[in-house]
């Protein structure tokens, strides 16, 4: 034992150890006892930020039909007669008059059959009990519902809304939410809550960072840790959804939807042109090349190019705006065009924030920052309102 207590390489090591407790020992202040150790944001400064997935759980009680009936009754300037049998896959909608399939479409039914009866039209749509409600809570909302269950049967709107818009919606049909907790309960599903964290995940680590925390608070808050990451840059990339949408020009101010991101197959890295702009080329699918091909010959966008822009929009921000180009025109006009570009002018950053957002795709729902603050190297977070 004595031999061992003599060896220098011992008693370097019993040094370190006991010049590191010393470090690290509590000390007092202000509280009580605090420690030197800093670790995380603490070591190398950066920004946090909490945020709250909006949405909500629903539970529906409304009768298919009603809505039919309001749908093509509204939609079609007349009453609306709707016939439906249990286990029948197919909703037969009689109304008086022609009936034209481009409104039919419009309220969502593409896959409508059409057939002039005499002074009537009788149209045939095939779905389900939910997939009707789904519809009509989609277009009301303007937001994505996603079908949770039948017994009850219940869905997860994927927006901000309140039990009274709710009600104010299903009013008209005759319908209304259960009651209580059951009916209306803030919040999405667990699923939905693990998905967003995934994408904030890739989003983040596209931005080439070592010390990323995401974590999961009570299943209905996101609480992110950003090392080396401004407040300013952290809300930019998962402060906003990142929907990405084509519109294009119908007359005057007014334009119509195309399709969104989601029709992206892929995307590649910024480009800069010698005068400074900046873009993001990106592939459509076959599915949203024909979408955007069909659009873009009804409208009149390849034989009448200056009057119908194509616009493209981040998070309903317009970031393109301009008339096709002359060969795109030409050739849209021939066969369908996947390969795209979506410009941003001048700004790097910007072109590096989409180039992000499309790539991963955008949040499954809208967030809300309720809280954020900055941290300097070796110090405390600027603000104490954390998780």
């Amino acid at each position: 034992m004595t031999e061992i207590t003599k060896d220098p390489r011992v008693i370097i090591f019993f040094v370190a150890v006991f010049a590191a407790l010393i470090i690290l020992a509590p000390v007092p202040g202000d509280g009580g006892l605090h420690t030197r150790l800093k670790y995380g944001l603490d070591l190398e400064g950066g920004s946090w930020l909490q945020l709250k997935l909006q949405g909500a759980i629903i539970e529906p009680q409304v009768d298919p039909t009603k809505i039919l009936e309001k749908q093509f009754g509204d939609g079609l300037n007349g009453p609306a007669e709707v016939e439906w049998h249990p286990g029948s896959t197919d909703y037969t909608i009689t109304v008086e008059g022609r009936a034209s399939a481009a409104v039919i479409e419009d309220l969502g039914y593409p896959q409508a059959t059409v057939t002039p009866r005499g002074n009537a039209t009788r149209i045939t749509i095939t779905g389900s009990p939910v997939g009707v409600i789904m519809n009509y809570l989609e277009s009301s909302l303007d937001a994505d519902v996603k079908y949770l269950g039948s017994d009850p049967l219940s869905f997860e709107i994927r927006s901000n809304v309140t039990r009274e818009d709710l009600e104010e919606i299903l009013a008209p049909v005759g319908g209304t939410l259960a009651p209580g907790d059951a009916g209306f309960s803030e919040g999405v599903t667990e699923e939905t809550v693990d998905e967003t964290k995934q994408i904030l995940d890739r989003k983040l680590n596209r931005l080439g960072l070592q010390d990323i925390k995401v974590r999961i608070v009570d299943n209905k808050f996101i609480l992110i840790d950003l090392a080396g990451v401004s407040i300013a840059d952290a809300q930019e990339i998962v402060g906003k959804p990142g929907v990405f949408e084509i519109r294009i020009q119908t007359k005057g101010n007014e334009s119509m939807h195309v399709l969104y991101g989601d029709e992206i197959e892929d995307v590649s890295l910024p480009q800069g042109d010698q005068n400074g702009n900046w873009g993001v080329p990106f592939t459509l699918s076959e599915e949203g090349a024909l979408a955007f091909q069909k659009a873009a010959v009804e409208i009149g966008a390849t034989r009448n190019r200056m009057d119908h822009e194509i616009s493209m929009h981040l998070d309903e921000e317009l970031i393109f705006s301009a008339p096709l180009a002359q060969d795109l025109a030409a050739s849209l006009d021939v066969a369908p065009m996947r390969n795209m570009v979506a410009q941003v002018g001048g700004d790097s950053q910007r072109a590096h924030e989409l180039y992000i957002h499309l790539r991963e795709g955008a949040l499954p729902v809208n967030v809300e920052i309720i809280g954020s603050g900055q941290v300097t190297a070796a110090s405390e977070s600027s603000s104490k309102n954390r998780f």
